[in-house]
């Protein structure tokens, strides 16, 4: 025997140390390559043996984590380092940091022209007024067909999330007015899903759904898993009525990234 030799009546029997098993001579120790027999056994080994990469060694196996992870304590799973709170790796007022799994995002409000930021919402761009007042019908119509304010909105999820049984996963609010003589209506658009590898399929406008769920509320739900990497924008406009009459709109930017990992 290579390891450990047991006497039994008449013979004799090999075994060897954990981690290793008997090769097809019964008496050679092999080592047990871990990382292949979960897989091999439709066991995922991301998912049981290591949550990130599985590396075979002798007589046992390690744990390693992607770019932007650390591995945890039980040197399996691996834990997101949050950029923003660990580093300073945004700069600038005018910079919102967002992190990810696995990285983070510096996110910088530009304005559109005739906006401005709004000193109280850091989000947030209002509409810069002009100096004439406007009093003539014609001339208040064409101001409201711009919107009075943008709001930027930064969201994150991981690659492939599930969707629970209700169908949906909640991701954003926006509310209106609760006044009785206002109404409002709210459409949803995707401006662009823009993909980070080969082979994942850009997200469509029916991954997402939106729905009223409460007077002059809507909520955005995520209807379909979505691959990563991709960003996805998301666009949400308000139209405000007081009493039938239109009486300006605003619009909602969400930014949605997914990550490359489920993890």
């Amino acid at each position: 025997c290579s390891d450990k030799c047991f006497n039994t009546w008449g013979g004799y029997q090999c075994s060897c140390e954990s981690g290793y098993k008997l090769s097809a001579d019964n008496r050679t120790c092999v080592d047990v390559d871990e990382c292949d027999e979960f897989e091999r056994k439709g066991v995922s080994k991301e998912y049981y043996l290591c949550v990130g990469k599985c590396h075979n060694t002798p007589g046992s196996f390690r744990c390693s984590c992607p770019h932007g992870y650390r591995l945890g304590t039980d040197e399996r799973t691996c834990q997101d380092i949050n950029e923003c709170d660990e580093t300073n790796s945004c700069g600038g007022d005018d910079q919102i940091c967002l992190n990810t799994r696995g990285g983070h995002r510096c996110n910088r409000i530009d304005c559109p022209s005739g906006y401005e930021r709004d000193r109280t919402h850091k989000s947030r761009c209002k509409k810069t007024h002009a100096t004439a007042v406007c009093t003539d019908r014609s001339c208040i119509s064409e101001d409201l067909r711009e919107p009075m304010a943008y709001t930027y909105n930064y969201l994150t999820f991981t690659s492939n999330m599930s969707i629970p049984a209700t169908g949906y996963l909640d991701l954003f609010t926006m509310r209106g007015p609760v006044l009785s003589v206002t109404t409002v209506q709210f459409e949803l658009t995707l401006n662009s899903a823009r993909v980070g590898a080969a082979g994942v399929a850009p997200a469509t406008r029916d991954y997402f759904q939106m729905r009223r769920t409460a007077f002059n509320e809507a909520m955005v739900s995520l209807a379909k898993p979505i691959q990563g990497p991709q960003d996805i924008e998301l666009e949400l406009e308000v139209k405000l009525y007081h009493g039938g009459t239109y009486g300006g709109s605003a619009k909602a930017i969400l930014y949605i990234y997914v990550t490359e990992y489920s993890f």
